[in-house]
C-alpha cells in the first residue's frame, strides 16, 4: 500500500522526454467552450450498471476503513487496468454527494490538478467538465474534456461516470460510487484511468492509476471530514 501511495501521477524522468509536446497542446482558458444553459437539480439520465461489491470492514467507532482499499480493474483486450479505491467517510450521503459533484473545485484540493471547470450541461443532461493535470513542476500538462453523468445503480447506491470527449491524452475515465451506510457514514469509491499519449510501460501506467485512485479518495475524504 505504501508503495502505491508514494507514487506520483507520472514519473518525472519519463515525462521530461515529452514535456514540450504536452505543454504546447494544452488549451488556454480563452479557448474553453462557453458555458451552456444551466439546469437545476442533479437528476441525470440513467444507464444499467452492475453491483459495486460487498460491505467494507469498518474500524472501531470511527466508521473508517483502516486504509483505503486498492483494486486493479482489468480493461478488456489489454494488459492495462483501472485503479479503484474505497474508503468510508464520516459524513452522510448528502454531504458526500455535494463534494463529489462540485467538479469545479477539484483543483483546489486534488493532488496534481491544475484546473477544473464545469462548462455546462450536455444534450443528454450530464455535466461537461474540463480538467487539467500537471507533472514535472507544471512543465507537463495533460487535459481532457468529458461528460459526467449519473447512471443507474442498486437501491441506496449512486454512481457518477465520465465519458471522454477530447484531450491531449488517449483516454481519461473516472467513476464515483457512493453508498449510504448506517450511522451517517458513506462508502465512497473512485475508479479512474488516465492514459497519456506518451509511450509508457504497462506496469508503470497501471501503478500510476492505482496510486491515483488512492490519492483521489483520500483527498476527497479529508475535504469532507475537515469540519466534522
Amino acid at each position: 500500500m505504501d508503495q502505491v501511495q508514494n507514487k506520483g501521477l507520472w514519473l518525472p524522468l519519463v515525462l521530461a522526454l515529452c514535456a514540450p509536446a504536452c505543454a504546447s497542446s494544452t488549451p488556454s482558458r480563452s479557448e474553453w467552450p462557453d458555458e451552456r444553459e444551466q439546469h437545476s437539480g442533479d437528476e441525470l439520465p440513467v444507464v444499467v450498471e452492475e453491483d459495486i461489491g460487498e460491505e467494507p470492514e469498518l474500524s472501531g467507532t470511527s466508521g473508517r476503513l483502516r486504509e483505503p482499499t486498492t483494486e486493479a480493474v482489468p480493461i478488456a483486450d489489454s494488459d492495462l487496468v483501472r485503479g479503484r479505491s474505497t474508503v468510508v467517510v464520516n459524513a452522510p450521503m448528502e454531504q458526500v454527494r455535494k463534494a463529489v459533484l462540485d467538479y469545479g473545485s477539484y483543483a483546489d484540493f486534488m493532488p496534481h490538478y491544475r484546473a477544473s471547470r464545469v462548462l455546462g450541461r450536455t444534450p443528454g443532461g450530464g455535466r461537461e467538465v474540463y480538467m487539467q493535470w500537471a507533472a514535472l513542476h507544471g512543465v507537463v500538462k495533460m487535459w481532457a474534456r468529458f461528460e459526467m453523468r449519473k447512471i443507474d445503480a442498486p437501491a441506496g447506491v449512486e454512481i457518477y461516470e465520465s465519458r471522454f470527449i477530447e484531450g491531449n491524452v488517449r483516454d481519461a475515465y473516472a467513476r464515483w460510487s457512493l453508498e449510504s451506510l448506517p450511522g451517517d457514514h458513506t462508502k465512497m469509491t473512485l475508479e479512474l484511468f488516465l492514459y497519456p499519449r506518451i509511450p509508457l510501460p504497462s506496469g508503470l501506467l497501471n501503478d500510476e492509476n492505482l496510486g491515483g485512485a488512492v490519492k483521489g479518495v483520500s483527498a476527497m475524504r479529508e475535504l469532507i471530514e475537515q469540519d466534522q
